[in-house]
């Protein structure tokens, strides 16, 4: 045995623990600035979020201000509009310089603030038509710059204020358009099999003792007329942007509207697809007139 090689040996341990303590010390010191970057950037990202939230409300109120001012005509509601005028940019603003150290978020800035800006003009446009007494052309001027920006988005218009993204339309809503039997279990529910609609007591605790003694939970009924199922078959389908079927329309009810469909057609408020009655498409804004005359 060399003995003078044995003090070394008996420093070896010590020596492995610290050489383990300076490992685990320096990865330690790694992950910490490492989870520090990370808290950092987390917390950039919820800023930036706080930030777009806050653009996007602003331009939300500004569109609230429009609508209440085109459909009552009362400059009060215009105030919402003419502050988020003022804020917009600075918002926008602010935005960018939190997002300047990130191209593609620069890049999608730079296409929010173009849409941001089409969007106050449309605004201010619908605005001046209506303080001009052209009311119904800016409601019509802002119903057509929706399905514009909506079409550009990818939604399809399947009716007349409703948009989705292919293969998610509301399947619940078309249930009531195409007026096919539902079922509505609760309090206040409604419900409709074809021929009657009804709705459940509205007190929930009525609801339940109704049902405790055997008894009926029906609140309303009402029968549903043939000529009032026509008329919602009429209403409601030309709401839809596919139409109606003409046919089945005289199918069903033993109806002929050829005559009063003629007369619609050659004022060019609808258009005829086979048996297949649809709303021409620049007439979508003024429905309303032009189902008036089709049901009078």
């Amino acid at each position: 045995m060399n003995w003078r090689n044995e003090p070394l040996r008996s420093l070896l341990p010590m020596v492995g623990g610290f050489v383990l303590l300076l490992f685990a010390a320096a990865t330690s010191a790694f992950l910490s600035a490492e989870r520090r970057e990370a808290t950092f950037w987390v917390r950039h990202a919820l800023e930036v979020e706080a930030q777009l939230n806050r653009v996007q409300a602003t331009a939300t109120d500004a569109e609230t201000g429009q609508r209440g001012y085109l459909l009552t005509g009362r400059p009060s509601y215009l105030e919402p509009y003419e502050a988020a005028r003022g804020k917009l940019p600075a918002e926008i603003d602010e935005l960018a310089s939190e997002t300047v150290d990130n191209p593609a978020q620069r890049k999608a800035l730079g296409r929010l603030r173009s849409s941001t800006a089409d969007k106050m003009s449309e605004l201010q446009k619908t605005i001046d038509l209506r303080s001009t007494g052209h009311s119904d052309d800016a409601i019509a001027d802002a119903y057509e710059w929706s399905r514009m920006a909506l079409r550009a988005g990818g939604y399809e218009h399947y009716e007349i204020s409703n948009w989705g993204l292919p293969g998610f339309r509301s399947r619940h809503n078309l249930k009531y358009w195409r007026r096919e039997p539902y079922l509505g279990f609760g309090a206040g529910a409604h419900s409709f099999d074809g021929v009657k609609r009804w709705a459940n007591r509205h007190d929930s605790a009525q609801y339940a003792a109704n049902i405790e003694q055997g008894i009926s939970t029906r609140e309303q009924e009402q029968v549903v007329t043939r000529e009032e199922a026509l008329e919602e078959e009429l209403f409601l389908g030309l709401r839809q942007l596919e139409g109606v079927d003409l046919a089945r329309i005289k199918n069903l009810y033993g109806v002929d509207l050829t005559a009063r469909v003629t007369e619609l057609y050659e004022q060019g408020l609808v258009e005829l697809h086979g048996a297949q009655l649809k709303l021409a498409p620049d007439r979508l804004s003024v429905s309303n007139g032009v189902l008036v005359e089709l049901l009078s």
